[in-house]
């Protein structure tokens, strides 16, 4: 019975929606319009970059990288031509890749000694590719006006990355859209669907309500607070999908394409003097960024970022909830003057990394080097685990039992991973990190891995992080084996360890205590990757903006002027710490723009021109999110700098030009963005829209990034290797 009459019910309601949706189709007010268009990127550089395999000079690229031999009287490090990367490794195996013995004839990754690697397993990871966008996009928008009171959109757009179709074979692109943590995995938004090259989703989908002076709009939807080019201040309910050609589309398209929707409800009540309240609850998604050895990537191909071991990452993150409202009270000191103020609760969408539990991760080990135990299973089996091993080039015990508490570290043998203490330095220098602490945290701070930090001098400070401490201070020609410290020195340091009273040692020492650690690593293994997690803190943010429209003469270049300004205070912000620590660095940050607009005639033949001129000041962080106390000031991490680590700088500031060009009948338009680091870093674009018609439209535009300042002193300087040009062929219909 229970079954018939849910058939008939069945049957009844298909019939009614039958008869009812023409009915209220028929009613509804469909606009369907969308693009399709192809988006091609074109380098126009022969720079090369670290970030990722293909690039890095200093890995696995044809050379045999030498290990470290101390620091001549200059502080300039000396290589040492009789190991190598692997060396040990090397000797006890010399059929692992990981390994390459002395540097020299006989060396097994270089035969005849010319000094390039001739293992056609190393060989090969180099590539040539001039195109970094070959794409297809098409947009489909659906407007459906249901009652004056109702209505409702949606957007559906699909991308297909045809990259790599033109890519050298070496070239080895993975994956373009797949994340490696979101949403069922590897989605990176909800309403998404993707594969390695492809992807669909839905960056819209949502209805709005009017009652009266009520309005509401549900569902998925993206919320742009911010009015500024490049700049984000008060821009900041929703992260950034960076995939598809990271922040370098048009910019006065103000991240348009970049902003991640999510599922929310918007509300808005305007009282009757005009003040608004504009609040948002909104589910939390991530921000986005290139995948490794993509040509936007901006994360270091030797490191593996995943899912937090320890359960905070984004499995942590998701599902939670972001909060926000903004009131806006125009005319309320003068005519013409707006004032808003906002707070937003939020789960930071950038996130902050750390270093990761690697154990379990340790499975291609020399089964030669001894007994190991598996960190997923507790197994005892052959190689697992080379921080478990009993006959560990750096130790192990036959107590330990748990390799998952006991035995974890942070990296796994890896032909692609960092391959020398040069290639550790030049990559933590492009990265804003601090190379000498990093490895000390690397080393002291995961479990399981204080075993091997007091035999390296490294200590707990006072703020509970690690670092290479003066209690085992070094000098040149004292200590001829790397991975060892006499009896007193390690004394010392147990003993600082346990009150956690250490203090930094600095200068050459501490430069050198870091080389030598480093490459003794890369010189018992070989090539290691490490692995980071990104975990998603919440924040409390308060802001302030003002928006004043200048009234003078008509002749005056001051009359219409839009003059606005945006500030944002972030209570207690929690940053990635330059070290990669699980302790984060936490500070109040504060984000400021001013930003002037102006239309101006500047020839009478020809429509007026539209002018920006924005300036940003931010004290603890760059544009990318950053920390400034990883900048070193111009200097050379690995030959000029003292102790080897970044010196910070203590504020960025930076400034916008831009401005539109329309031409008679608005066919052409010729556009022109400067953004400019003041430390040195310039990126220029440069572009010209063509629309002939209605249905077509041409674009096409330059990104230039220069830098004229020092080494890793700047912004810029981290995207000068991606200069291209860029154009779109657009069909609308």
């Amino acid at each position: 019975m229970a079954k018939k009459y849910s058939v008939r019910l069945l049957m009844a309601g298909s019939i009614l929606a039958s008869v009812a949706i023409p009915t209220i189709a028929n009613a509804i007010d469909f606009n369907i319009t969308g693009f399709v268009r192809q988006e091609i990127a074109v380098s126009v550089t022969d720079d090369a970059t670290i970030v990722n395999r293909s690039d890095n000079m200093y890995n696995f690229n044809g050379r045999v990288m030498p290990g470290f031999g101390g620091l001549d009287a200059n502080g300039d490090p000396i290589d040492d031509l009789t190991t190598s990367s692997g060396r040990f490794s090397y000797q006890a195996n010399p059929g692992n890749f990981g390994g390459c013995g002395p540097v020299g004839v006989g060396n097994f990754c270089d035969t005849n000694g010319d000094g390039l690697n001739d293992d056609p397993r190393a060989t090969g990871l180099t590539a040539d590719n001039d195109f970094n966008l070959f794409n297809t996009r098409a947009e489909l928008e659906i407007q459906a006006k249901i009652s004056e009171s109702l209505a409702a959109y949606m957007r559906i757009r699909a991308y297909f990355d045809g990259t790599s179709t033109f890519a050298d074979e070496n070239q080895q692109v993975e994956k373009h859209f797949l994340t490696d943590s979101g949403f069922g995995d590897n989605r990176g938004n909800l309403l998404e669907v993707q594969n390695n090259d492809a992807m669909i989703d839905i960056p819209s989908l949502y209805a709005d309500i009017n009652f009266g002076n009520s309005w509401f709009r549900v569902g998925q939807q993206q919320i742009a607070w911010g009015e500024a080019l490049f700049f984000r201040v008060f821009d900041v309910a929703n992260g950034l999908d960076l995939r598809r050609h990271l922040f370098f589309d048009v910019g006065a398209e103000e991240y348009a394409d970049e902003r991640v929707a999510s599922p929310g409800v918007r509300a808005s009540y305007t009282f009757s003097n005009g003040w608004e309240v504009d609040a948002f609850v909104q589910m939390f998604s991530p921000t986005l960024y290139p995948n490794t050895n993509t040509p936007y990537n901006v994360i270091l191909d030797g490191f593996t970022v995943g899912n937090s071991k320890f359960g905070k990452g984004f499995d942590d993150a998701e599902n939670s909830l972001n909060f926000g409202a903004r009131v806006i009270m125009p005319d309320v000191l003068a005519k013409d003057l707006t004032l808003s103020v906002m707070a937003v609760n939020r789960r930071n969408p950038d996130g902050v990394f750390r270093w990761d539990e690697g154990g379990g991760r340790f499975m291609n080990m020399n089964p030669a080097d001894g007994l190991g135990i598996n960190g997923k299973t507790g197994a005892v089996v052959m190689g697992a685990n080379p921080f478990c091993n009993l006959n560990s080039l750096i130790g192990g015990t036959a107590t330990q039992s748990d390799a998952e508490s006991s035995c974890g570290h942070s990296f796994e043998l890896d032909g692609t991973g960092t391959n020398s203490y040069q290639d550790w330095w030049q990559q933590a220098s492009a990265a804003r990190f601090d190379p000498v602490q990093g490895a000390a945290t690397s080393i002291g701070e995961l479990s399981g891995s204080n075993q091997l930090a007091v035999p390296n001098g490294i200590g707990k400070k006072a703020d509970g992080k690690f670092d290479f401490v003066k209690e085992a201070e070094i000098t040149a020609g004292t200590q001829t084996e790397i991975m060892t410290i006499d009896a007193a020195e390690m004394a010392a340091v147990t003993a600082c360890t346990a009150t956690s009273s250490c203090t930094p040692a600095t200068g050459a020492n501490r430069k050198m205590r870091g080389m030598k650690v480093v490459s003794g690593f890369f010189t018992g293994f070989g090539p290691l990757r490490g692995h980071i997690s990104r975990e998603y803190k919440r924040e409390n943010i308060l802001g302030a903006s003002f928006n004043y429209i200048i009234t003078a003469d008509q002749t005056s270049i001051f009359d219409q002027l839009i003059v606005r300004g945006e500030m944002s205070y972030t209570i207690d912000k929690t940053f990635t710490d330059i070290s990669a620590s699980t302790l984060f660095t936490k500070s109040d940050e504060i984000l400021a723009s001013v930003i002037l607009e102006k239309y101006q005639s500047v020839f009478d033949a020809i429509p007026a021109t539209y002018f920006v001129f924005e300036w940003m000041h931010r004290t603890d962080t760059d544009l990318g999110g950053r920390m400034l106390s990883g900048y070193s000031r111009g200097q050379d991490l690995i030959f000029e700098d003292e102790d080897g680590s970044p010196e910070g700088v203590s504020s960025a500031d930076y400034f916008v030009f831009a401005f539109q060009q329309p031409f008679p009948n608005l066919i052409w338009r010729a556009d022109f963005a400067l953004l400019a680091d003041v430390r040195g870093g310039i990126f220029f674009q440069p572009g010209v829209r063509y629309k002939p018609s209605s249905e077509w439209q041409f674009d096409i535009y330059a990104n230039i990034a220069a830098d004229v300042g020092g080494k890793n002193d700047d912004l810029l300087e981290s995207f000068d290797n991606m200069d291209e040009v860029f154009a779109r062929v657009s069909y609308y219909f």
